[in-house]
C-alpha cells in the first residue's frame, strides 16, 4: 500500500470503491436491494442500526460495524484532505512554520497592534483587556480547525478569510458600543485557503467514528437516490487537531476573491 493514501470526503470517487473493498459484508448489491425494498426515509449517520441490520444474520451479533469500519478505514487511508481558511499578515509564514495551534496570549498581541495607531482613541488598553477577559478560550486554545468541504468553507465561512482568527473577532466584538471593531481586521493580511492532508492518527477517535458513519450513510444515499449529490449544500465536516501541521502537509495555497461576509451585518 502507498505510504500516503488520502481520503477526500467531498469526493466519493476517492473512497466509495475502497469502502466496498474494506467492508464487503455490507457495501454490496444485496444490501442495496434490501434498502430499495425497505424504502427508508432516512439513513442516519449517527445511528447505524439500520446498516447493522443489513449484515448477514450470522454476523450481526458479533460484528460491531462502527468499530470494524473505523479500524479498516484507518488502516487503509493515511491522511484526510481538509481545508483551512485564514488571513495571514505574511502568507509565507504557513510554508515556513506550518499551521500553528492558537496561543491566545500571542493572539492578544495582534489585537493590541491593530489599535496601536490611535485611530480609535476610545479603544484603550483597558478596554481591550476587559474584552479579552470576557472571552472563553477553553474550546479554542491549542487547536487548529479544519473543514472537509472546500465549498462550505468558501460559501459559508468567509469570515475566516476576511478577518482571520475567530478568537480575535470575538474579542473585538466584545468591545461595548455600536461600532464593529472587527472590521479593522480586514485592513491587514491576505485572504487565504490552505489545502491540507491531515494524518488520520492525528484526528480524535470520536471524529473518526463520526466520519465512518457519514461515509456509510453517504455511500448508500448515492446508491439509492438518483438525484442525491455529495456533499449537500451547507453540509460540511469540521474537526480540530491539537498540534502544528507541518509545512509539508500543506498541499496548496490559494487566495480567493469575492468572498461572502457572513458576519458583517451580525453585530
Amino acid at each position: 500500500m502507498p505510504t500516503h493514501t488520502t481520503l477526500l470526503w467531498e469526493e466519493p470517487s476517492t473512497w466509495a470503491k475502497a469502502l466496498e473493498d474494506l467492508a464487503p459484508e455490507i457495501c454490496n448489491a444485496t444490501s442495496v436491494r434490501k434498502l430499495e425494498k425497505a424504502k427508508p426515509d432516512f439513513l442516519p449517520s449517527d445511528d447505524l442500526s439500520w446498516a447493522q441490520d443489513l449484515l448477514p444474520a450470522r454476523l450481526r451479533a458479533k460484528f460491531d460495524l462502527s468499530e470494524e469500519l473505523l479500524e479498516r478505514l484507518t488502516m487503509h487511508f493515511t491522511h484526510f484532505r481538509a481545508y483551512h481558511g485564514g488571513r495571514p499578515l505574511v502568507v509565507d509564514s504557513y510554508l515556513r512554520d506550518g499551521l500553528v495551534p492558537l496561543n491566545s496570549s500571542k493572539a492578544i498581541e495582534t489585537v493590541y497592534e491593530n489599535f496601536a495607531d490611535g485611530k480609535y482613541p476610545e479603544v484603550t488598553r483597558e478596554v481591550l483587556d476587559r474584552a479579552v477577559s470576557s472571552m472563553d478560550t477553553e474550546y479554542r486554545e491549542a487547536r487548529v480547525f479544519f473543514e472537509g468541504s472546500k465549498r462550505l468553507l468558501l460559501d459559508s465561512c468567509g469570515h475566516y478569510m476576511l478577518y482571520g482568527s475567530e478568537y480575535i473577532v470575538g474579542v473585538l466584538r466584545s468591545i461595548p458600543g455600536t461600532r464593529d471593531y472587527a472590521q479593522v481586521l480586514k485592513q491587514r493580511g491576505t485572504p487565504t485557503v490552505l489545502t491540507c492532508d491531515i494524518p488520520m492518527d492525528w484526528i480524535q477517535d470520536s471524529t473518526l467514528g463520526e466520519l465512518a458513519g457519514r461515509l456509510i450513510s453517504t455511500y448508500f444515499k448515492l446508491q439509492l437516490f438518483e438525484q442525491y449529490s455529495h456533499p449537500q449544500r451547507g453540509e460540511g465536516f469540521g474537526f480540530e487537531i491539537f498540534r502544528t501541521l507541518a509545512p509539508e502537509l500543506i498541499i496548496s495555497v490559494e487566495h480567493p476573491t469575492n468572498i461572502h461576509d457572513p458576519i458583517a451585518n451580525d453585530a
